[in-house]
């Protein structure tokens, strides 16, 4: 009979049911690398390039622009057609027309031009002085990250040199890939509530910007005139009549502006530019009212020096405290 030590029995015995424990725990948390590897499959790789000819109707109220390009896919899968399953995911496809369908050195190369809508939240926090990222977002409605992958053609994509968007120019046009997950099975009762399904998205990234400081002096030339009439009272007696009518008229003239500013804006929680100028309008000609009512008041009370003196002080120290806080937002915001 064989004489087994005790201690070198437990080992074995402990080693082997270690390594049993550990297979088995790999195969439980793993078991999507096990298929993987046991399939040998990967996805189909589509070369996706977008080329854009005009960008239009731009409209920051609605919150959306309209976009005229031509979009096509090489690709070396025969059973893929990405021309049909393609959609535009942050906008509407108005129409497509197919272009061109061929092979290339064995590899099918189709192309479309696109009319569509895109949906873009604009950022109007520094309106008018904002820049804005335009991006055209393309995914393969019926193909996820298992059975295709999209690859950018960074080489060709862009936009044409003639393209012109209204009220800013065009700095940077930039093509990229990214995966987008989805939590969810679309109430496909064959699938987990807990679904997850990952798609490749191509996006077109335009970035544009305001050209100068024109259109900001046309849409606040009226609120900046406006608060300068309104100091013009300060060069009148303090009794005369028309001095309440400067401020009174400004501060209609200042909301005038207001209203022909926001007709254009989206509504907005934040607190842009076009309301911090306007607030400081607004302040200015209270501040020449309540001065002028103070001025008034000591005029009558026989204390015209004192009066004279008010309307001094004031005349001199709110113009370039208004300039400079007008130009303190503006560079702020620049």
């Amino acid at each position: 009979m064989k004489h087994i030590a005790p201690d070198g029995g437990y080992i074995l015995i402990f080693s082997r049911w270690s390594a049993i424990l550990f297979s088995l725990m790999v195969l439980c948390i793993f078991p999507a690398y096990s298929y993987a590897d046991a399939s040998g499959t990967s996805p189909a790789k589509i070369v996706t390039g977008a080329y854009v000819n005009q960008i239009y109707a731009v409209n920051l109220k609605e919150n959306k622009f309209s976009v005229d390009l031509y979009v096509w896919f090489r690709y070396a899968d025969n059973a893929k057609n990405p021309l049909d399953t393609m959609e535009i995911i942050n906008g509407r496809i108005e129409s497509k027309t197919i272009i061109t369908k061929k092979k290339i050195n064995g590899i099918n190369y189709v192309s479309c031009r696109i009319i569509a809508t895109i949906n873009k939240f604009w950022d109007v926090s520094k309106f008018p002085l904002d820049k804005h990222t335009i991006e055209i977002e393309i995914e393969d409605s019926d193909l996820d990250e298992t059975k295709s992958i999209y690859v950018a053609d960074t080489d060709n994509a862009g936009i044409n040199p003639d393209a012109q968007v209204r009220g800013w120019t065009i700095a940077r046009v930039q093509s990229s890939v990214k995966s987008k997950l989805y939590n969810t099975n679309y109430g496909d009762a064959s699938l987990p509530v807990s679904n997850q399904s990952s798609y490749s998205r191509y996006i077109l990234s335009i970035d544009v910007v305001r050209p100068g400081y024109g259109q900001f002096f046309r849409l606040f030339a009226l609120m900046f005139l406006a608060a300068f009439v309104s100091l013009l009272a300060f060069l009148l007696q303090p009794h005369a009549g028309p001095r309440f009518g400067l401020g009174t008229g400004a501060l209609f003239a200042a909301a005038a502006n207001a209203f022909v500013v926001g007709a254009s804006l989206p509504e907005s929680n934040a607190f842009t530019l076009a309301d911090q100028l306007q607030l400081m309008t607004n302040v200015l000609i209270f501040l020449t009212l309540l001065i002028s009512t103070l001025s008034l008041r000591a005029f009558n009370k026989g204390k015209e020096e004192v009066a004279l003196k008010i309307d001094l002080i004031s005349l001199f120290s709110l113009p370039p405290l208004y300039i400079f806080g007008v130009m303190f937002v503006v560079f702020a915001a620049k």
